[in-house]
């Protein structure tokens, strides 16, 4: 799969290029991706005061003090050259990339930025690929999301499996770098809440630019949900291909008697 995902839809999209500059010039489009956004701003503002007396006692620890900060600003130069911005929730998805990850590297070394949202998953990176750079994914605010594209400068959006964060997908259009969402999954309960809330998310799944899923029991709950159907790709499973590579490389049972 990393090998379809790279010949099909890394290297077509010229990544070698310089700063990216372009933005959304339609003036209509731009407006109406502004107005958006303002809302969901707000709402974040409104929420995060609701949830501030909950979160003192974590803001008073050190650790999470940094955690927050590198969430609001990376911990990252700029570069002029485009990168290749991965995108993983937590330690499975950080390491079901792995062979994605390797094959991005020996051809775009030095420049591909993994972002991880949870704790342990940055950990998990932090270890897993040292030699590409890791930080903490951002908050889902509109100037948050345009600080970590000013400094990353991504030519690409790659995030695994399903994540839907408003503003950071409008940014993302806004400033026209494309989306490719790889190992595509979603459970009969993501899907429901998914489709409870359908006026609200449909609206972003086209903006979306591929969808390369596991399977093909998901091709249709991604249609229903509102991606377009000429932009899905059904390719298999990173993590299988993870696992099916590792047990490849385990001795077999002769081999291990020779050595006892």
């Amino acid at each position: 799969m990393p090998d379809f995902i790279f010949r099909s839809y890394i290297l077509p999209k010229g990544l070698l290029g310089g700063r990216c500059t372009s933005s959304v010039s339609d003036r209509s489009l731009f407006l109406c991706y502004n107005n958006r956004m303002l809302v969901f701003d707000a709402l974040y503002f409104l929420l995060m005061l609701l949830l501030l007396p909950l979160w003192i006692k974590k803001i008073l620890k050190g650790e999470y003090r940094r955690i927050l900060q590198n969430r609001f600003s990376p911990a990252i130069r700029e570069s002029e050259a485009t990168r290749i911005w991965l995108h993983a929730v937590s330690v499975g998805e950080v390491k079901s990339l792995r062979n994605l990850i390797e094959k991005l590297n020996g051809q775009f070394s030095g420049r591909i930025v993994l972002s991880v949202t949870t704790p342990a998953g940055y950990e998990c990176a932090c270890h897993e690929y040292s030699d590409i750079t890791v930080i903490n994914a951002p908050v889902d605010l509109t100037f948050v999301i345009q600080r970590f594209i000013d400094k990353i400068n991504p030519g690409l959006l790659v995030l695994n499996e399903l994540e839907i964060w408003p503003n950071w997908i409008l940014m993302m259009k806004k400033n026209r770098v494309p989306m490719l969402l790889v190992n595509g999954r979603i459970s009969d309960t993501a899907f429901r809440n998914y489709r409870r809330f359908s006026f609200f998310f449909r609206k972003f799944f086209p903006l979306i630019d591929e969808f390369v899923l596991q399977a093909e029991c998901y091709h249709e709950k991604f249609v229903r949900l509102g991606a377009p159907e000429a932009k899905i790709q059904v390719c298999g499973n990173i993590k299988a291909d993870e696992a099916d590579q590792i047990s490849r490389s385990i001795p077999g049972k002769p081999l291990i008697l020779e050595y006892l």
